[in-house]
């Protein structure tokens, strides 16, 4: 089992450095107003907040602990990313536990877990939501994700291939990855598909790492 995720995975040293550039003030300087959409180690909390939360436990049907984010309104153009998350996690959003039927994955028992994590790479932030479901019965798991990114300096959506570019990692690289986590041996790498075999299955996790989430 994966351990809990952590929410707000950030690093939190700019509130040190804020800190001492407050005490240096000087004497009747106004201190300037913060630009509530420049990032900053101080609000990057404030960023992304739990949307939705439920936990669910049937032995007859399933477990369920899901955590659903949602975006600071406050954010220029930030609807659009909003939506999208609804729009792919709204099954959950919208349907009673007992009604989730294909949450099972064949699993006796399952366990599906559904939480997010936040990555800063210079004003580009990063929210990964990742799914896992297991059997409590010991077989599993499935587990794919979606990811969202924001510009903060272009007060805009961004997207999981411009972050990639910025962090100069290419697809190949990700097929590597890929390839290393399964064992996978190179006399099949052609048989490997970036699109279609990597979409949803992979993010960029802490210091610009790939992360390649694991089936069995």
């Amino acid at each position: 089992m994966r351990p809990a995720m952590k929410k707000n995975q950030l690093p939190v040293l700019g509130l040190t450095l804020a800190l001492l550039l407050t005490a240096c003030t000087a004497p009747g300087q106004v201190e300037p107003t913060p630009d509530p959409t420049h990032i900053s180690e101080v609000n990057l909390e404030a960023l992304v907040t739990d949307r939705y939360h439920l936990e669910y436990d049937s032995p007859e049907y399933c477990r369920l602990d899901i955590t659903l984010p949602l975006f600071s309104e406050e954010l220029p153009d930030i609807v659009v990313l909003n939506a999208q998350i609804e729009e792919d996690w709204g099954l959950f959003l919208n349907t009673a536990p007992y009604e989730l039927q294909y949450v099972e994955y064949g699993f006796a028992y399952p366990m599906v877990c559904i939480d997010y994590e936040e990555y800063r790479f210079g004003d580009v932030l990063e929210l990964v939501v990742r799914y896992e479901a297991y059997s409590l019965y010991g077989s599993g798991p499935a587990a794919f994700n979606s990811v969202y990114c924001y510009d903060m300096e272009q007060k805009s959506p961004s997207s999981l291939s411009e972050l990639m570019e910025q962090l100069e990692i290419t697809e190949e690289d990700v097929i590597n990855a890929y390839m290393k986590t399964y064992g996978i041996g190179e006399e099949e790498r052609d048989l490997i598909s970036f699109q279609q075999d990597l979409d949803r299955f992979f993010f960029v996790g802490e210091d610009g790492t790939i992360q390649i989430e694991y089936n069995q």
